[in-house]
């Protein structure tokens, strides 16, 4: 049967592709879990194909050939990026660290030792961070891509709190629990702009309190919901890094998406508000925003939307501000929550002292005080002015410099250990 052959060969060719990424030097153990349990995987996919005999059920053998196509495609990827995580292109040191920072926050009280979540940190060819997690049969996963050309900057690594956000957000099924306050807050932007939703969706004798139960009705905003909570989701991921990091995460996020694209995604929040919000809740969250922060950005526009898509994403803005005061207060339980050791504006004085001598300090009690000396110092005009040629190299000079802070943070934590 020409079609099993098939499945079997691209199996095959596929564990070959397996069998040569293993042979990459590993810098942490996680990447090389990940392949090894994709490795057993298709092992046990390819044997339940080679099991199939010419008298096996035709539509039995051709589902589980429809089957491990689809997880060809799902998993290829997954290959490079475990393969891109060896890179040297990486900032290696980081993981140690940024490891403990998950488990403090996902599995606070647990022992390094006895964790379950698994890291991978890879470079990726898109310019946005993301993260990858709840993928089947890796499921203690987090696999976290920062852009290729900034992927061994560790001044952006505030970023990464984002990303950590998206873990906390599925593992506490925020989604959810936000359902009834996300549509309760559209059905009453919706009612607080009646006359427009009328004219636009036009559906005959519908009355103001009918707009959360008429099966009609309810497809019309289906997307103004969706977005609300994808939008809520980015807020509270926001709010997570920056109450993870401190100033460094406002450094960090305008560095990397100021002044923002130009053009406006339903999922995200309009850029000049997304740090709006960011500026409101900073006292609240521990942080102090820098100086007209807001100004970097410029307001986004819609590309190109329907007069209906248009209304729908600014009921849906209307009502992710009504979440903005729940989404705070939830980021301040997760940390408390968690077994993070809180910032210090001090502790960060003393590390940014050691910078201005080119030297890593000992002892910091978080990465966020030594990030949030980094970003101090990069933004210091007169450091390193003694030395001409080194501050021409500011940056690349405090990256090598911080970089070497995170490996002796991480000695240091192994030690006590």
């Amino acid at each position: 049967m020409a079609l099993l052959a098939y499945a079997q060969q691209r199996l095959r060719s596929f564990l070959g592709e397996l069998d040569r990424a293993a042979e990459s030097d590993f810098p942490y153990p996680d990447s090389r879990k990940a392949l090894e349990l994709l490795r057993a995987q298709f092992r046990a996919k390819l044997k339940q194909l080679e099991d199939f005999t010419a008298d096996s059920d035709p539509n039995v053998v051709s589902q589980q050939c429809q089957i491990t196509l689809r997880d060809l495609f799902l998993f290829l990827p997954f290959i490079g990026f475990i393969v891109r995580s060896t890179e040297l292109r990486n900032a290696f040191e980081a993981f140690g660290p940024f490891l403990r920072l998950a488990v403090d926050v996902l599995e606070p009280g647990t022992k390094l030792a006895n964790r379950k979540i698994q890291l991978v940190i890879s470079s990726e060819w898109n310019y946005s961070p993301h993260m990858y997690d709840r993928i089947q049969n890796l499921d203690d996963f987090l696999f976290i891509g920062l852009p290729a050309p900034e992927s061994g900057n560790p001044l952006l690594l505030p970023l990464a709190g984002h990303e950590l956000g998206h873990a906390v957000w599925h593992y506490d099924d925020m989604r959810g629990s936000l359902q009834e306050p996300a549509r309760a807050a559209i059905v009453d932007a919706i009612r607080g702009n009646w006359e427009e939703y009328i004219r636009i969706f036009a559906i005959e004798n519908l009355k103001p309190d009918q707009i959360d139960n008429d099966l009609a009705a309810l497809a019309t905003w289906r997307l103004a919901l969706n977005s609300c909570i994808s939008q809520a989701e980015e807020t509270f991921c926001d709010f997570l890094g920056l109450a993870i990091f401190g100033e460094s995460y406002f450094y960090a996020f305008g560095y990397l998406l100021s002044p923002g694209l130009g053009s406006r995604s339903y999922r995200y929040p309009e850029i000049v508000t997304r740090v709006s919000h960011l500026v409101a809740v900073a006292k609240a969250l521990g942080a102090e925003a820098p100086a007209d922060f807001v100004k970097l950005f410029e307001k986004e526009v819609y590309a190109s939307a329907s007069a209906a898509d248009r209304f729908l994403i600014e009921i849906a803005d209307e009502a992710l501000e009504k979440l903005i005061p729940e989404l705070c207060e939830r980021t301040l339980a997760v940390i408390k929550k968690s077994a993070l050791a809180t910032k210090s504006i001090e502790q960060t004085k003393l590390i940014l002292d050691r910078f201005k001598r080119v030297a890593p300090a000992e002892n910091c009690r978080t990465i966020a005080d030594m990030l949030n000396a980094a970003w101090m110092a990069y933004n210091s005009n007169d450091l390193w002015s003694e030395y001409p040629s080194m501050q021409k190299r500011k940056l690349e000079v405090l990256k090598e410099v911080v970089l070497k802070n995170l490996e002796i943070f991480e000695i240091e934590r192994i030690q006590s250990e």
